[in-house]
């Protein structure tokens, strides 16, 4: 696992300016503002009118049953993210097939549980109405998690759409899937989207980022048939799915899509890359032309993200998460991904982009999110970690200008840990909730000599 290593350390600026000339000294840049009222600026999406420009990024907390449904404890975590005055709240990802699970505890709609999936969508909006005033926007990202994906019983079953000699390497061979298996999958996510608006959400996530089975078709450069190869092929699945949503639901339930920018691994097995074998170097032509399309085909707002912001395009990029002792700057990974989204804003101002990654810059993230939307380098600011970790995060930020450094999320990836060994997941630093699972958690494993099974 690569070593964190900052080119300075962010705990210790006081001021955002303090903040633009680290960045300056490093070479970086970030679309910093002195205040926060970027934040408080509505948008436009799909005839509606959100009340600000804050979004929380879909963040799975590996608690629901095991049938897939949403428990007490996901109904806490959503219940907190529908207080804290966000305009929109991005589900996190949810599984259309039961093959497609990463663990046995992942979210799985389907038409047995729909129920209480709208049961969870009416809470959120029972709270956030009582909280702050209105609704938020809901969209739920449906997904296969391809090389992550486990049977039932927890065993590994990797998928994927070709062959990859870096991600075989790091992360084991999967097995390739056929035209037959994506067909099957574009009816599935069609399936749920008819039941996420039967759940009362506003919109559905396909979901075309990280090393997941959907995104794989975008660089499929490598496989044959009729969802591999030429752009064309490999775009396919991408607008053939959203065909099918459309046939399944109308114009009743908005599409979005959760898109990687680029993937840090070379071409011709990463998307976004420039096409010269074996260089780590991004390229947005392909993008370009993929946005173009997702805009004639009615999709109006698309999240910005790459595999991890903290990985540039550059060195070994994403593969360097697998070595010991390599040293990664996020800061480098972030600002790039971040300068990368404003080029995309540049050439597709019809889109409303969303950033990804500003837990990175601690206690300035909301300015970094303010300054982005006022100097037009995207749309709608996301948060993640940050609402894990403090309650009263955005509430501090729109309403009082403040950021309360005590309980800022300390991007130590105690939160990544926990969802590795498929417990509830959250913020064990800051919620007592999460530290108890946690300790529970490691008591068990050392009771059972690993054999436990996760705690709900």
């Amino acid at each position: 696992m690569a070593i964190m290593r900052p080119g300075f350390q962010i705990s210790r600026l006081k001021e955002p300016d303090e903040l633009i000339e680290k960045l300056k000294e490093q070479g970086l840049e970030a679309p910093v503002s002195s205040d926060l009222d970027g934040l408080r600026r509505p948008v436009e999406i799909y005839g509606k009118t959100l009340p600000n420009s804050t979004l929380i990024q879909p963040m799975e907390g590996a608690d629901s049953d095991t049938d897939g449904s949403p428990t007490k404890i996901t109904e806490r975590r959503y219940g907190k993210f529908a207080r804290q005055g966000a305009a929109v709240i991005w589900f996190e990802a949810t599984a259309v097939t039961e093959d497609g699970r990463d663990c046995a505890n992942q979210l799985w709609i389907r038409p047995e549980n729909v129920d209480k999936f709208k049961a969870l969508v009416d809470e959120v909006d029972r709270i956030s109405q009582e909280a702050n005033g209105f609704k938020p926007y809901k969209i739920l990202q449906l997904t296969h998690s391809g090389r992550c994906a486990e049977t039932s019983d927890g065993k590994p079953h990797p998928k994927t759409a070709f062959a990859n000699p870096y991600l075989d390497t790091t992360m084991g061979k999967a097995e390739v899937v056929s035209d037959e298996f994506y067909e099957n999958l574009k009816k599935a996510i069609a399936e749920g989207a008819r039941l996420a608006k039967e759940a009362g959400f506003d919109a559905v996530d396909l979901k075309l980022c990280h090393q997941y089975i959907m995104k794989e078709m975008l660089c499929a450069y490598t496989r044959p048939g009729r969802y591999g190869g030429s752009i064309e092929n490999r775009f396919r699945f991408a607008f053939e799915t959203i065909d099918a949503i459309k046939e399944a639901v109308g114009d009743a339930v908005d599409i979005v899509v959760r898109l990687s920018a680029y993937d840090s691994v070379p071409y011709p097995y990463g998307w976004g890359m420039k096409q010269t074998p074996g260089v780590m170097e991004d390229d947005q032509a392909e993008v370009d032309i993929l946005l173009d399309e997702l805009s004639k085909r009615g999709v109006e707002l698309v999240n910005i993200t790459t595999n991890e912001p903290r990985f540039a395009p550059e060195d070994l990029g994403y593969l360097s998460n697998f070595l010991d002792n390599e040293y990664i700057d996020q800061f480098r990974g972030v600002s790039h991904l971040l300068k990368v989204t404003r080029e995309l804003k540049k050439k597709h101002s019809e889109l409303k982009l969303v950033a990804t990654g500003l837990a990175y810059f601690a206690q300035f993230a909301p300015y970094v999110g303010s300054g982005g939307i006022e100097q037009g380098w995207f749309d709608l600011a996301g948060f993640g970690r940050n609402i894990m970790a403090d309650d009263s995060f955005l509430p501090n930020a729109i309403k009082n200008d403040f950021v309360d450094q005590r309980s800022l999320c300390m991007r130590c990836d105690s939160c990544y840990r926990m969802f590795d060994r498929k417990i509830p997941t959250g913020c064990m630093v800051r919620d007592p909730f999460y530290q108890m699972v946690d300790t529970m958690d490691k008591k068990e494993r050392t009771d059972d000599k690993g054999k436990n099974s996760p705690i709900m």
